[in-house]
Formats: C-alpha cells, sequence, structure tokens
C-alpha cells in the first residue's frame, strides 16, 4: 500500500473507508481495559486500540475512555478493569493513583475500618487503644488494662484477671496458682502465688496452706494434703 492510498484513507475518514487488509475502522468499541487512539479513520489494527495507562481502568468495551482510579485506590499496572483499595490503615483523597506510596497510612496506633479509605477522618484508633484528647493520638493499654466504653481512657481489669500482652480487646482469667487485684496491681499481669501458697477462690490473695497441707511449688491453686502420719 502506498504512502498516497493511506493519507487518503486518512482523510476520507470511516464514511468513505474501505480499509484494506491490515486495517480497520475504528467505530469506539475497544475492549475492556482499552481505549480508542483514534476518532474517524482507518487504523492499523495494532493500533486502533492501547492500554490503559497506570492510575486509570476500563471496564468495558465501547467505553471510549479510561477513567481515573477513585480516591482510596490506585493501579501500578497498564490495561487493567480494576483498581487495587489503599489497604486497610491506609487512605488517599486523590484520584488516578499509580502507586501504592500515593495512599497515606494514618497515624501510630490508628487503623481505618476497611480498606479502600479515602480520608484521614476515617482513621480510627486500633483495638485495645485510646484516643487521647490532649495530643489527639492513640495511645496503646498496657498490660492489664483495656479501652473504656468510649476509647478515652485505659481502665484496670477487674480482680483475678489481665491481659497477657497490650492492646488486648478483653481480660482473661489469672492462671491457676496466681492472683491479681486491681488496687495492688493496676497495670500489671497476675502475681504467681509462692510454694507454700495457694490462690484463693477469687485469686486475688494467696494464701498459706493449711495445717497438714502443703505446695511443693510455685502457682498452686490448691494446696496438697499430707499423707498419713505426717
Amino acid at each position: 500500500m502506498t504512502i498516497v492510498t493511506i493519507l487518503n484513507f486518512l482523510v476520507e475518514g470511516v464514511e468513505g473507508c474501505s480499509c484494506p487488509a491490515g486495517m480497520l475502522r475504528f467505530d469506539g468499541s475497544c475492549p475492556a481495559a482499552m481505549y480508542p487512539t483514534g476518532t474517524t479513520y482507518c487504523w492499523y489494527v495494532r493500533n486502533c486500540c492501547s492500554w490503559c495507562p497506570v492510575g486509570k481502568y476500563k471496564t468495558a468495551a465501547g467505553m471510549t475512555a479510561c477513567v481515573d482510579c477513585a480516591a482510596g485506590k490506585f493501579k501500578t499496572e497498564t490495561g487493567q478493569t480494576t483498581c487495587d483499595d489503599c489497604q486497610k490503615g491506609q487512605y488517599s483523597p486523590y484520584t488516578g493513583n499509580s502507586l501504592p506510596n500515593q495512599c497515606f497510612s494514618c497515624g501510630e496506633g490508628e487503623t481505618t475500618p476497611t480498606s479502600g479509605s479515602i480520608s484521614s477522618a476515617n482513621c480510627v484508633c486500633k483495638p485495645g487503644h485510646v484516643l487521647d484528647a490532649d495530643d489527639d493520638s492513640c495511645k496503646l493499654c498496657l498490660i492489664g488494662q483495656l479501652p473504656n466504653t468510649d476509647s478515652t481512657a485505659c481502665e484496670s481489669c477487674p480482680n483475678g484477671t489481665t491481659t497477657f500482652t497490650s492492646g488486648a480487646s478483653s481480660c482473661t482469667q489469672c492462671l491457676p496458682g496466681s492472683i491479681r487485684t486491681t488496687s495492688a496491681d493496676p497495670n500489671t499481669g497476675c502475681t504467681t502465688c509462692a510454694a507454700g501458697q495457694h490462690s484463693n477462690a477469687a485469686q486475688t490473695a494467696c494464701d498459706e496452706c493449711a495445717k497438714n497441707s502443703y505446695a511443693p511449688s510455685d502457682g498452686i491453686s490448691n494446696c496438697f494434703l499430707c499423707s498419713p502420719g505426717k
């Protein structure tokens, strides 16, 4: 095909164009993930459509343009039909993001309820954290503590219970042979009773073993009776 023939096709446009082998008439029906590179001319097949660039997508054939990834999303590859969410604990208010680092991380001790968040207003304190009104930051509750009902302060677990890690979401009964009191151990785990002692029923005190009974090691919940005659 001569240069003159090609120019004639380009000038005539779709209405008068009878495309030869290797060319096609553009009608706007590019497949999903591709967009049209021309309007009314005959195009070589390989040039009719092009992949959507990074940060954009196209869901269906016939759409004439790629769409920016929405706020809270990004896409690092060309030719895509969907965009990826910013991870949980991240957000992005901008559209057309092409890199995951265009998603911003929430502050220390914060997360988001879901992935794909669009604003820092979506960031909330993680479980086991409370909001410090003085500096508007999330603080970690220590061992033996839980957030109060409105997550504004850390409160001590009830007597006989604790948390075994910081930032826990529930209190757990002390292990047998150990105790804890809110007044004496507000920010600690449980204390193991020493040999010769046992934990009381409420696990709030270590009591001495009664006469004719013994506890041979630490962490005993019930003392053993001595053998008859001993």
